[in-house]
């Protein structure tokens, strides 16, 4: 198959939530193309949704050290350092991607959470709007939002998050749209 069309078919896998066999395919686009940061950079965010921690720290680590200037990559180390419970260790690398590119929204979404986790809402709410101004098609972006501002009980714009996820994240299962859709009416 077409290293092009592979990419695409993978990335419509992870859409859905199907990370396994997007997994399968980023690994062998990375196989055939070994020095492509970014499919390596899409399996490590693949694997850090399956929760395999090791694997997806130590491909985004390496493309950290070998591009000292690739923000994404650095956003993808944070994150995964947050799911690891490296919090402090987290809150520098995300800094680092966001001194590198102001509008890496991974970072501000990563941003978001650690300030979710040590209670500064108000904080966590700037970081994930900024994260959503910047990528507004993420459901996990938009979706955190939505969390994040029921906390706040700012339920206008929690609904009105939900609301969007809905909109972008038709591929998801049906279940946790129709909770969704309850929160919303609630």
């Amino acid at each position: 198959e077409d290293p092009k069309k592979a990419l695409k078919r993978a990335e419509r896998l992870v859409r859905q939530g199907n990370y396994p066999a997007a997994e399968t395919i980023f690994r062998r686009v990375s196989e055939l193309d070994p020095s492509n940061s970014a499919v390596k950079l899409r399996l490590a965010f693949t694997l850090l949704k399956q929760r395999q921690l090791t694997d997806a720290y130590q491909i985004s680590f390496e493309v950290a050290k070998s591009e000292p200037k690739n923000a994404h990559a650095f956003a993808v180390l944070g994150t995964t350092l947050i799911s690891a419970g490296k919090l402090d260790d987290a809150r520098q690398v995300l800094f680092t991607s966001l001194k590198l590119d102001r509008r890496e929204a991974l970072a501000w979404a990563g941003f978001g959470q650690l300030e979710f986790f040590q209670n500064r809402i108000e904080e966590s709410l700037r970081n994930l709007r900024q994260a959503v101004y910047h990528d507004h098609n993420e459901p996990d972006y938009v979706f955190a939002l939505a969390q994040v501002s029921a906390r706040a009980e700012n339920y206008a714009e929690a609904a009105d998050s939900y609301n969007t996820f809905l909109r972008i994240s038709k591929d998801l299962d049906h279940d946790r749209r129709d909770r969704i859709r309850g929160l919303i009416n609630f």
